[in-house]
C-alpha cells in the first residue's frame, strides 16, 4: 500500500480493494511473471467475485532475458461495499512465480 485516501484496503481482506465512496473508478492491474517462454498468462479483474475485465497474453518467447508482463484496466461503477480483486493464471506446465518487483493494483475515483 503506497497511499489510500478512502480506506479501500484493509488487512482482513488483503487481496481486495473495497469501495467506500460510490462512483466511477478507473481500475488498473499489472503483473510480472518469472521467466518462462511456454503457454499463456491471464489477468482478471473481478468485482464482487464476478468477471469485470481480463487480458490474455502469450508468454514472452525470449525466456532467457524476457519476463511476461500483463496488464488490464477498466472503468466501473462501484457502490459502497463493492470490492475488486485481481486473479492471475498461467499454463506453462509447472509452477511459475509472480514477481513482486513491478506489480500494481489500484483504483482511482474518476467520477
Amino acid at each position: 500500500e503506497e497511499f489510500d485516501t478512502h480506506d479501500m484496503y484493509n488487512s482482513i481482506n488483503p487481496s481486495r480493494l473495497t469501495c467506500t465512496k460510490a462512483g466511477k473508478y478507473l481500475i488498473i492491474a499489472n503483473v510480472r511473471f518469472a521467466i518462462n517462454s511456454t503457454g499463456e498468462r491471464l489477468l482478471q479483474l473481478n468485482k464482487n467475485g464476478l468477471l469485470l475485465g481480463q487480458t490474455r497474453l502469450g508468454a514472452n518467447p525470449v525466456a532467457v532475458i524476457g519476463r511476461t508482463v500483463i496488464e488490464c484496466s477498466t472503468i466501473a461503477d462501484l457502490q459502497i461495499g463493492d470490492y475488486v480483486e485481481v486473479s492471475v493464471f498461467q499454463n506453462s506446465g509447472g509452477a511459475l512465480n509472480v514477481e513482486s518487483v513491478t506489480n500494481t493494483f489500484m483504483m482511482v475515483k474518476v467520477g
